[in-house]
């Protein structure tokens, strides 16, 4: 998960630290799932929004 979010952010043009940073926002999310489970935009967001 946090290497698929900063890949993406990367190509969708972040630079490197802020492509860290979202990939350990998506990972942080994920992992307080129970299972197997993925994260979505709105999720992103909010964790962004509550860390601020």
């Amino acid at each position: 998960t946090a290497v698929a979010a900063s890949a993406l952010s990367i190509a969708a043009g972040a630079d490197l630290v802020d492509a860290c940073k979202i990939g350990n926002y998506a990972a942080g999310i994920v992992v307080g799932k129970l299972g197997t489970t993925s994260t979505n935009t709105k999720e992103l967001e909010q964790a962004i929004k509550d860390d601020e």
